[in-house]
């Protein structure tokens, strides 16, 4: 018997909502600050810190489930048509029907177009549901479409790959995936898995990445061609349409029946696998050091990503299938029947919960809560536990095989650190010191290794694939800090400094590029007026591209505006969060450009200039220049005319 079962602690229960009706089953979606959840004919939002529900929406048909949730739209599927809703005040009153249209619950969406596999390749637009074109392929579509660098890829239902534009649905190639066998039957299936990014030393462009479920294999698929790159036959070559990829951390991990495979994005080598007892079920996770998967067994496996060590396995108390996901820390969380588990790193036990009905989809996760919805028709929010002592002490005694565990229970609390010193200075197996040699040597936040500390919220970190970036952490609020990163990194725009990462927990925090170049604080000193215009004009112009995306800086300063061998960047669309007064506005950052170019002048500016600056400046926002590459024109034009 497993006695920490008994002691284990539950988790601290934030709320609980129960729902009027029975849910859907997989109808819960968890977005920013809101829960979204369904039952038959109605879609709810509910409050992530209260469980409040702040909006109710009936629908004519049955069965809806929600799909996806972009910027202000939650869109809810019934299985043949999708229903486009708002999800906040500014994009109307909460729960608003907005559009529907033909597309069920095969969806992509992005900033401006959502893309529906409904027979046909549907392109909308995300605000009214407009049709702006459609594409059909030689035979129907019915597959979930992957859109990356302005063009959709998706499948027909008997093995056409296409890739189309996202602009006016023209095709720009179309492939056989099996091109050992052009010729296509019903019998083939293939999907889309995702868009493998450029390599550099391998390839020019990226690849698509494709899962044929006939011939169990994945295979990768030059962007820009459709050329075959390479082809990886998965579960020994036997059929397995129920198939899991994930891509993470330069791997692409394939789980196939009882057998996970680990790939080279870049040729398809496979890099080391492994075979479980049972089946494979649900998502591989990965929190940069482990890889963790659950089977029908019952089981849930960690791995050493670099070599496919297995770290640890745990048994829930149920029998069938159990499934796994990481929290915002990385750690497994299991679940299984009416028992949910959540791990740690190594494998132990933190806090179980068992409900009174199994939960009807898997569990999501934000800001370091869980958040389940049970077969009852119960929303329950769970947070992180605090070990009771005895509860340490009985984990403590199970490391030590000569001690029996009622033995040890009594007085263990006291004994717990010359236990922990034995236990930890004791022998190791040679499997044990094969396994720390794997483990980081630096600690790890979110899946990047800190270094050096650069300031209080800023550290210089490291990928899982050796690259550098600037990793720092805020205190504003979840759901405005998503929203000023979502803005931030939608932007891809030349001299803008790109975010490479973000999340909310377990507070908030964002991964951005490491700008190489001196600050224009820094060189200051050694600007004239000539060079500080060329300077701030150019940044103006950054600036503009960012306003035309609907993205404000808010905190322009020669700190943000660095000078690097090819240009300038403006770093630091840094979260202002609520309360700091900061309008959002292009005459505001107008009026910021032009204390920009003041803050870098030693001397008053001439005559020419020192005009512009007014009026950028001009405490009449309408008096302002219409745009900041207008005001870029004019600081030129000042430049020529002094």
């Amino acid at each position: 018997m497993d006695i920490t079962r008994s002691f284990a602690p539950e988790p601290n229960v934030r709320w609980t909502f129960e729902l009027e009706e029975e849910p859907k089953s997989g109808s819960l979606l968890l977005d920013g600050a809101t829960v979204y959840v369904a039952t038959n004919d109605r879609l709810a939002g509910h409050s992530v810190v209260t469980g409040d529900r702040r909006w109710e929406t009936a629908f004519d048909t049955g069965g809806i489930t929600p799909v996806a949730v972009r910027d202000g739209t939650v869109y809810a599927s019934d299985g043949d048509v999708v229903h486009a809703l708002n999800s906040t005040e500014s994009t109307g009153t909460f729960g608003n029907e907005r559009w529907r249209a033909r597309g069920g619950d095969r969806i992509a969406t992005t900033e401006e177009m959502v893309y529906l596999g409904a027979g046909t390749l549907d392109a909308r637009s995300s605000w009214n549901g407009k049709l702006r074109w459609r594409f059909a392929g030689d035979e129907p579509i019915h597959r979930k479409p992957v859109v990356h660098d302005e063009t959709v890829y998706v499948s027909d239902n008997s093995g056409g790959l296409y890739a189309v534009s996202t602009e006016d649905g023209s095709e720009r190639w179309n492939a056989f995936h099996n091109s050992e066998n052009p010729n296509r039957s019903s019998s083939q299936s293939i999907a889309v898995a995702g868009v493998i990014p450029e390599y550099d030393t391998t390839h020019s462009t990226g690849s698509v990445l494709v899962w044929d479920s006939t011939y169990g294999s994945v295979s990768a698929c030059a962007a820009d061609t459709g050329r075959l790159r390479w082809r990886f036959m998965a579960n020994d070559g036997r059929k397995a349409s129920n198939a899991t990829i994930t891509m993470a951390g330069g791997r692409i991990y394939v789980a196939a029946g009882r057998r996970l495979h680990v790939l080279s994005p870049a040729t398809g080598d496979e890099r080391w696998h492994v075979t479980l007892p049972d089946e494979i079920s649900g998502s591989i996770h990965s929190d940069g050091f482990s890889v963790f998967v659950g089977t029908t067994g019952g089981e849930v496996y960690s791995f050493a990503r670099k070599n496919g060590t297995q770290r640890w396995s745990f048994g829930t108390e149920e029998d069938g299938t159990t499934r796994s996901r990481t929290d915002d820390y990385g750690r497994p969380i299991a679940w299984q029947g009416k028992e949910l588990d959540a791990l740690d790193a190594s494998g132990e036990l933190r806090w179980k919960r068992r409900f009174e009905s199994p939960p009807c989809c898997p569990p999501s996760v934000a800001n370091d809560f869980v958040y389940v919805l049970t077969g009852d028709g119960t929303i329950h929010a769970l947070g992180t536990a605090e070990s009771a002592p005895i509860f340490g002490a009985i984990q403590v005694a199970k490391s030590l095989d000569w001690i029996p565990v009622f033995g040890a229970v009594v007085g263990s609390t006291a004994l717990a650190g010359a236990v922990w010193k034995l236990h930890s200075s004791g022998d190791e197996t040679e499997g044990e010191m094969r396994e720390s040699a794997d483990e980081p040597e630096y600690p790890t936040w979110n899946g990047y290794e800190l270094h050096e500390r650069l300031d209080a919220e800023t550290h210089l970190a490291r990928t899982m694939d050796g690259d550098t970036v600037l990793l720092r952490r805020f205190t504003d609020p979840p759901e405005t800090f998503e929203r000023d990163a979502k803005e931030w990194k939608k932007l891809g725009v030349d001299g803008v400094q790109q975010v490479l990462g973000w999340g909310i927990g377990p507070e908030p925090w964002v991964a951005v590029e490491r700008v190489n170049g001196r600050t224009a604080s820094e060189i200051a000193a050694t600007l004239d007026e000539g060079n500080a215009v060329d300077v701030v004009g150019r940044a103006a112009e950054i600036v503009h591209l960012a306003h035309k995306r609907g993205v404000f800086h808010e905190s322009l300063s020669p700190e943000n505006v660095v000078v690097t061998d090819s240009g300038v960047v403006v770093t630091d669309w840094r979260f202002t969060g609520t309360g700091d007064g900061r309008e959002r506005s292009v005459p505001a950052d107008v009026r910021r450009l032009g204390g920009l170019v003041r803050s870098l002048l030693s001397d008053e500016p001439s005559e020419p200039l020192r005009d512009v600056l007014e009026r950028a400046a001009a405490s009449d926002p309408d008096e302002r220049y219409e745009s900041a590459l207008a005001f870029a024109d004019m600081l030129r034009w000042a430049a020529r005319n002094r």
